[in-house]
């Protein structure tokens, strides 16, 4: 996949779209695309937040959590008996205080980063920018819609953890509504 061939084919491609035909790419021809596309320092650097953020602190907390110090303090706590209230406590306080709001950052940081890999995709493929201006008033909306999906969002998982708790029904109600929620946010 050397340089020329990659412009090669972006320069075929974009002599057919300014003659008002959209010629298909042949698979090597994408994948050679998509191969230089990929190499851009815009999506490098947005991907490499996005694990940062998903991979490393929210997945890494919540394994910490559960396979460290959890049974750490499970094995502490054993000469109690008072060992499931405590744990439940700890869990609760867990998720109401870490998990739950580095949710809700995550959910706003990664629609602001997806929004720039977007922008940037659209610029590599129409040769302009999809955002040319950004005014003062189109920020606000922009900030507030996403504060307001973040809370959305954030009283969806606190309800589903609550219905969770009911007997005999929360475990598949739970699934059902997540499964709800899920749907919502891929079509959002």
């Amino acid at each position: 996949m050397d340089q020329p061939h990659v412009v090669e084919v972006a320069d075929r491609r974009g002599s057919a779209v300014a003659e008002g035909v959209e010629a298909p790419l042949s698979f090597v021809d994408s994948l050679a695309l998509n191969g230089h596309y990929a190499w851009s320092k815009t999506l490098q650097v947005q991907t490499a937040k996005c694990f940062l953020l998903n991979g490393l602190i929210f997945l890494g907390s919540i394994y910490l959590f559960e396979y460290l110090l959890r049974p750490s303090l499970s094995f502490f706590t054993t000469w109690f008996a008072v060992v499931s209230w405590l744990d439940m406590i700890l869990t609760c306080a867990y998720q109401i205080l870490w998990v739950y709001p580095i949710y809700c950052l995550s959910f706003f940081l990664n629609a602001i980063w997806y929004q720039k890999v977007a922008d940037h995709a659209y610029c590599l493929r129409e040769g302009k920018s999809a955002n040319a201006h950004i005014s003062f008033d189109r920020l606000v909306n922009r900030i507030t819609d996403e504060v307001y999906r973040t809370l959305l969002f954030f009283n969806y998982l606190v309800f589903v953890s609550c219905i969770y708790t009911l007997p005999l029904i929360g475990p598949l109600a739970s699934f059902v509504y997540t499964s709800w929620i899920a749907a919502f946010y891929s079509f959002e």
